[in-house]
């Protein structure tokens, strides 16, 4: 990662004698780099370094399910860029990195207004006319020296608009990158194709294409991924003991409880050690993440509850159940 690492998890011993709203303020910054988005990761900084050194703009794009870990991939690229490329310059205000959310309502004017207010424009709706704010927009990024910009939820897009907004939308935001000399990734679910393939200039000019998938274990190799990640979890626990993650009879469980799905898994965790803390103890066990699949799911969870002693082991697609949504996907 050259100058920059993913941050780290203390010693298990750090966290003897610590209060629960000391673990909780810690585990904000909660994060682990599975392999698919180190390898995101790590194209994203080579192609971000491309940018600084040779003064061309490029794109990227990263498709993954709802819960994959994409916000989280978005936050990590922006401390890498604003701490690897923060400078100050007495001229003008340098802004290395900005992040776009989907304008409402989603027009090429108002992407143009999301730019200039991303970028401490003091008049973003002061200009004459439409041109003069979508070309005020394009001179404000190189200005502010910007190097990277993130659209993360680009699916909001096709959401918000008609197949000839899309096009219309796709054209303006090509012509931003062409305007800039940043590095552009757009984060979304597979409904995020529509905005790229709307326009055959845009698909020329973000033509990489990232993916981070939902964990499986179908087969021997999945399985050993999967536990490698729980692994990885447990040493983020704000706990002064392993838990119950390091099993490997456990995470079997863990994905029936949720699908694989980063963000569910994270959420299911997080309990799981505030659970172990409240009853005094500083190892996570099953039973912990039995109360804390109750308490993300509700009571009616309990006679679905992958970690109850007596449930018969299955995935939690039928009507009603927590993954009904998902029958149908592998």
């Amino acid at each position: 990662m050259g100058e920059f690492c993913f941050p780290s998890p203390p010693e298990k011993s750090f966290w003897i004698g610590r209060s629960l709203h000391e673990r909780e303020a810690w585990s904000t910054g909660f994060y682990i780099p599975f392999p698919a988005v180190e390898v995101v990761f790590d194209h994203c900084r080579e192609k971000l370094e491309a940018c600084n050194r040779t003064g061309q703009h490029d794109a990227i794009l990263v498709l993954g399910g709802s819960g994959s870990g994409k916000s989280a991939l978005c936050v990590q690229l922006l401390l890498y860029g604003n701490t690897r490329f923060a400078r100050e310059d007495p001229q003008c205000t340098i802004c290395p990195c900005l992040k776009l959310d989907v304008p409402d309502p989603c027009t090429p004017f108002e992407f143009a207004i999301a730019i200039l207010e991303g970028l401490g424009d003091p008049r973003p709706r002061g200009r004459r006319n439409k041109a003069e704010t979508i070309k005020a927009a394009a001179m404000l990024l190189r200005s502010c020296g910007v190097l990277l910009v993130v659209i993360d939820n680009t699916q909001d897009i096709p959401a918000r608009r008609a197949a000839r907004g899309i096009e219309l939308v796709g054209a303006r935001i090509r012509e931003f990158i062409d305007a800039s000399n940043a590095l552009w990734i757009f984060l979304g679910t597979d409904d995020a194709l529509k905005v790229v393939n709307s326009d055959p200039q845009l698909v020329r000019r973000i033509c990489y294409r990232g993916c981070i998938p939902y964990f499986g274990i179908e087969d021997a190799q999945s399985q050993r991924a999967f536990r490698v990640l729980l692994r990885k979890v447990d040493q983020w626990l704000p706990l002064a003991e392993p838990s119950c993650l390091i099993d490997p009879k456990v995470a079997g469980l863990v994905h029936i409880a949720t699908e694989g799905i980063f963000d569910r898994l994270v959420k299911l965790v997080h309990r799981g050690w505030i659970e172990s803390v409240l009853n005094g103890r500083e190892v996570m066990t099953v039973q912990d993440l039995e109360k804390a699949f109750v308490y993300l799911y509700g009571p009616a969870a309990k006679g679905i509850n992958p970690f109850a002693e007596q449930f018969l082991v299955r995935r939690l697609r039928e009507p009603g159940e927590p993954f009904e949504v998902l029958r149908g996907y592998p």
